[in-house]
């Protein structure tokens, strides 16, 4: 009855989410700050429907950042609903094109200002990668992307493609990591409290033109490790906090009712975001591709 009801409100929010994105996009299309508005402003609002209680961290590394690249971890589509709070004013998401033909939400997605991209063409990776950094620099655009290039669906962070950290130094701009804990296992629209995601901003990064892919793979492979000792870390606080709720923690397939999870001994406090408010809605955006085959970076496959 809860899970019917949820899906109910859910599929409510995107009905007005869809006419606001409609009538925003019009009014004033492809703005810098549709999809904050469309993302932190309204999509957010699914996550406590769902059941989650959303934390930030590190807000302070990035409110003076004028343009970056967000560079996020992607488990599955409710990304775009549990990390929308992270949304900032400014930043739009790369897409495939091929989301403009998603009835009703291509165009909204269009519309709220995001970057379509052709991935299919793994030729025209050095092309695409100078298209979105003229975008950032043209427009004084930030851009969000998920460096692995598809879900995870709870298997882990999977390796990095590098073209985020080539884009980044093409545009001349920081990667801002952000960091989620795990929460694919703890989804279920039956189950009133679902517990916690935590999310961090991590320090930014820099980098330089490389003098060759390899150097490229190592700077992809140095920010995954880092934002996978940061899932870890996060994960292990979620836990605990769900663990006080008498929630299982990710992963465990273990009933609500299960009664021996025990919380760590101290958990450290998070900030809590405020229950109100996600960014462009259906299939998720994704990362320019990988240069893996070539001395370039590659734009086929999130």
């Amino acid at each position: 009855m809860l899970a019917a009801f949820r899906t109910v409100l859910l599929l409510s929010l995107f009905v007005v989410w869809s006419i606001i994105g409609l009538i925003i996009g019009i009014l004033r299309p492809r703005h810098p700050e549709n999809t904050y508005i469309m993302a932190n402003r309204l999509l957010s609002l699914a996550a406590p429907i769902m059941g989650f209680k959303i934390h930030i961290e590190g807000e302070e590394l990035v409110k003076d950042i004028k343009t970056g690249i967000y560079a996020g971890i992607h488990q599955s589509n409710w990304d775009i609903v549990f990390q929308a709070k992270c949304m900032r004013k400014g930043v739009v998401t790369v897409g495939k094109k091929s989301l403009l033909w998603v009835p009703l939400f291509g165009f909204v997605y269009y519309l709220a200002g995001n970057i379509l991209l052709d991935r299919a063409n793994a030729r025209h990776a050095v092309g695409t990668i100078k298209k979105v950094a003229s975008e950032i620099r043209d427009r004084g655009l930030s851009v969000w992307m998920f460096p692995e290039g598809h879900r995870s669906l709870g298997k882990g962070l999977a390796p990095f493609k590098t073209g985020v950290v080539y884009l980044a130094a093409e545009a001349g701009c920081p990667v801002i990591p952000v960091v989620s804990s795990s929460y694919f296992s703890n989804i279920r629209l039956g189950r009133w409290n679902n517990g916690h995601i935590v999310l961090r901003y991590l320090e930014p990064r820099v980098y330089e033109k490389f003098e060759s892919n390899r150097d490229a793979k190592a700077a992809a492979k140095a920010l995954h490790d880092e934002m996978k000792a940061a899932q870890d870390e996060l994960t292990a606080r979620a836990d605990a906090l769900n663990a006080e709720e008498g929630i299982d923690p990710v992963g465990t397939g273990a009933s609500e009712a299960a009664p021996e999870a025990k919380a760590p001994e101290a958990v450290p406090d998070v900030k809590t975001a405020p229950s109100a408010e996600p960014a462009a809605a259906g299939e998720e955006p994704s990362a320019v591709k990988d240069p893996s085959s070539g001395a370039g970076p590659s734009s086929g496959d999130r």
